[in-house]
């Protein structure tokens, strides 16, 4: 992905949430996001989609564009999601990546959509040679009753995305420190597991903050050094091989330090990659894994605080 987007010239084409998808399509055993192979097809695109075409509108509202393009796009990516009968989270991130960084390149959907039949293709493979079990089925039940208690659910999900949707253009106008990078995709997915509550995550909620967390820093640490390289080694080669050893570090400690890896902490060490476009200082080079961290830590309090309601509690949930 990096190699093909570096010859390309089209960094935008990157798609951090490729990290997820992988670990959770490639590495776990369940169905993670109740899917069909079709189905996560269809849905990345369209998600895809959705986030590029809010991006391209509100580049006209600067510059609380891009902050009611997430909200806006937030609610027409669950509609996706209810009407498939299913809850790929990874879309959150793949349509709010073009807003977070205002793409406004068409390669970003065919990406998207590249990358996902590529994953559903080694999935396919993974399991015709018996490393990994079948696929099983994990659309919900196709009732009128279960859609529209889900899209309410969405509906009330989102509200906890609008005190930081506001709060960051406001601090933006105020401070010298870019606080944008306080939003990044995988941050997205993680608050939408986190206010699931049959999510197996929720019972780690410690874990998954700090895999978010090193995850960012080891990101960062080898973006460094891609960039720090002598001149003699061509950037083409330097920043896929640094992102493919910031990957595997990650999957690496996560499996080894963490009761269950966390699918999006894969993606975050992708994001630093992509987010250095935003960073206009070594300071902020330097706070980005800090930036994560009270970001995911926002995340994470908030779905446990949506989940603790009880409007959520009186929710008939139980094909979550």
């Amino acid at each position: 992905m990096l190699f093909v987007a570096r010859i390309l010239g089209h960094m935008d084409i990157v798609m951090p949430t490729f990290g997820a998808l992988m670990t959770g399509g490639w590495l776990f055993q369940d169905n993670l996001w109740h899917y069909r192979r079709l189905n996560l097809f269809v849905s990345m695109t369209l998600a895809a989609l959705i986030g590029l075409s809010l991006s391209i509108l509100s580049q006209q509202i600067a510059p609380w564009g891009s902050y009611i393009g997430i909200f806006i796009g937030f609610q027409m990516v669950a509609a996706i999601l209810v009407i498939g009968r299913t809850q790929i989270y990874p879309c959150f991130g793949a349509f709010s990546l073009p807003l977070i960084f205002q793409t406004t390149s068409w390669w970003y959907p065919v990406s998207v959509a590249a990358l996902a039949g590529f994953m559903l293709l080694v999935q396919w493979c993974l399991e015709k040679s018996g490393v990994r079990s079948p696929l099983q089925d994990g659309e919900f039940p196709n009732l009128p009753e279960h859609r529209k208690e889900r899209m309410l659910f969405y509906l009330r999900v989102s509200t906890g995305l609008i005190p930081i949707l506001v709060l960051i253009p406001v601090m933006k106008q105020l401070g010298d420190i870019n606080v944008h990078l306080l939003l990044q995709a995988p941050l997205f997915v993680t608050y939408t597991t986190f206010c699931n509550e049959h999510s197996t995550f929720i019972r780690f909620p410690k874990q998954t903050w700090a895999q978010l967390v090193m995850a960012a820093a080891i990101g960062m640490s080898f973006c460094w050094i891609a960039h720090t390289l002598p001149s003699s080694i061509s950037d083409v080669l330097s920043i896929p091989i640094c992102t493919g050893c910031s990957v595997a570090l990650t999957l690496f400690l996560a499996g080894r330090f963490f009761v269950k890896r966390f699918p999006p902490a894969v993606s975050m060490a992708i994001t630093p990659f992509l987010a250095t476009s935003l960073m206009t200082s070594g300071v902020q080079v330097i706070l980005f894994p800090v930036f994560v961290a009270v970001a995911a830590a926002y995340c994470i309090f908030m779905a446990w605080a949506f989940r603790r309601h009880p409007k959520y509690e009186n929710m008939d949930l139980h094909y979550l």
